[in-house]
């Protein structure tokens, strides 16, 4: 980190790897590490299902400054289709948490058109989004199309997948 800083004039690093808090106990010496990096701002790629306050209050504290959750829909029929292991109201819950230890910048990925989604349920994701807009629990959010990638169920079997 101290080299991309110094060669590149970089002060703001993002960690893309939403699976970095639920790889054991390894994240808690990285995690402990960044604090010591000074001039440098992190951002980091969470779950919604796997954010435990504790963990990101570390975090925090310890230089990063944006939180991104692949929340990816407001629905709860299309997470279940997504194969999601949480629900839309476990999402509030997660960001009310962060919100409670003062993060500004709590970002959010979103995904239209994944197989099984109707017109009702991009409706309940807009409503959804804004009821987060509304209430303070997102700073920014992105968009992307779905798209079934090679070697997937859906690319494969595309009218399995959105049975």
């Amino acid at each position: 980190m101290q080299a991309i800083r110094r060669y590149f004039g970089q002060h703001f690093v993002h960690i893309a790897d939403s699976n970095f808090m639920t790889s054991g106990d390894e994240y808690a010496e990285t995690v402990d590490a960044l604090k010591y990096i000074t001039n440098m701002r992190f951002s980091v790629n969470l779950r919604p299902d796997y954010a435990p306050r504790e963990m990101v209050e570390m975090l925090y504290k310890s230089g990063v400054i944006e939180f991104l959750f692949g929340i990816e829909s407001a629905s709860d029929i299309v997470l279940k289709a997504m194969r999601k292991a949480f629900r839309f109201i476990d999402v509030v819950e997660t960001l009310r948490n962060i919100q409670r230890l003062g993060i500004p910048f709590i970002g959010s990925y979103w995904i239209v058109g994944h197989p099984g989604e109707t017109h009702k349920t991009a409706i309940e994701t807009l409503e959804g989004l804004r009821y987060l807009y509304d209430n303070e629990l997102l700073f920014n959010s992105y968009s992307n199309v779905y798209v079934p990638l090679p070697g997937t169920e859906p690319f494969e079997n595309p009218k399995k997948s959105m049975a």
